[in-house]
């Protein structure tokens, strides 16, 4: 009995829902389940788009560059790496531009980010 309690103490605390289902407005994510919906309806994603989104989302507003991204999705950064990112960008735009007011913004020679198309300020 006492080998079963010292297993409990040592056990890692389970995650908070706050860091594995977040929602910005009315795009939500719940990392645990692969689960991505907008406006209350599931959007189908690859794993791919799943994960660009996710990174997106960490911090809408703030443009990741296409390096650092490609690095994250698949620890690389060469000219293959940024033409499949441009790829998975354009399908991730198609199935979430409908119905959410979070769209990827592309910031030329800079790279991507997730903006409130209803309240960001006109890029110069």
């Amino acid at each position: 009995m006492g080998g079963a309690t010292s297993e409990l103490r040592w056990r890692a605390p389970p995650a908070s829902p706050s860091r594995t289902l977040f929602s910005i407005g009315n795009l939500s994510i719940d990392n645990d389940a692969y689960r991505v919906t907008v406006a209350s309806e599931p959007v189908e994603l690859t794993y791919q788009e799943f994960e660009l989104l996710n990174l997106l989302a960490r911090d809408p507003g703030r443009i990741i560059t296409s390096e650092a991204l490609a690095e994250a999705l698949w620890q690389t950064a060469n000219q293959k790496a940024s033409r499949r990112l441009s790829v998975v960008v354009c399908r991730l735009r198609q199935k979430i531009a409908a119905s959410s007011p979070y769209q990827i913004e592309t910031v030329r020679k800079r790279g991507y980010g997730l903006t409130d198309t209803l309240t960001r300020p006109a890029r110069p």
